[in-house]
């Protein structure tokens, strides 16, 4: 009788050689074409993302609007639920979100929600351009001209929203575009300040 053989444990550049030699899911292919497609096009599904599990807070958000005319900072917000929304002018999604943030914006002015618009546009002449389009949008926009703001927030695709509770907190996180963006929003808003 033989005694079994226990197999040596392989190393990890041996494994990883012997992985990449593997042939490649077609499935796994057609994900990754569909994923490349949607980032390229800046268009990506919305998903209501949880608050982090542990409270944290906003990270620092401070700049000069897009006009230029006055500087904002989210830490004077504090005791108000604020949404900061991350927006380009280049992203056909956020030109659809944005009217629709404005009115939200308008209707739950009264209960203290504040938004708060992060243009990632390199030059502010094409974000402000953007809002002439739509005749404005009934909130300011800072103009994030190093991208410092969105290195601090990361948000994950374009548009992200993060709701920062009235005591500074993250709260949740919506994150790209969905067509039940305004139903979703009020909802969290709803929980926080009352129907409207």
């Amino acid at each position: 009788m033989s005694a079994a053989r226990t197999p040596l444990p392989r190393h990890p550049d041996v494994a990883a050689e012997a992985a990449s030699r593997r042939p490649r899911c077609g499935l796994c292919a057609l994900f990754a074409a569909v994923a490349l497609a949607g980032a390229a096009s800046g268009c990506a599904p919305q998903q209501p993302l949880a608050a982090p599990a542990e409270a944290r807070g906003a990270p620092p958000l401070r700049g000069q609007t897009l006009a230029g005319d006055a500087a904002v900072d989210l830490a004077e917000l504090r005791g108000k639920v604020v949404l900061v929304d991350f927006w380009a002018s280049w992203c056909a999604p956020c030109r659809r979100e944005l009217p629709e943030l404005a009115r939200l914006a308008a209707r739950y002015a009264d209960a203290g929600v504040v938004v708060l618009g992060v243009n990632e546009d390199d030059a502010a002449d094409d974000g402000a351009r953007l809002l002439a389009e739509l005749g404005g949008v009934g909130f300011v926009s800072v103009h994030d001209r190093d991208k410092a703001i969105a290195g601090a927030w990361s948000p994950p695709k374009m548009p992200t929203l993060f709701l920062v509770e009235a005591d500074g907190t993250l709260g949740p996180v919506f994150a790209g575009e969905s067509p039940t963006f305004v139903r979703d929003l009020e909802s969290a808003l709803n929980a926080r300040v009352g129907e409207r």
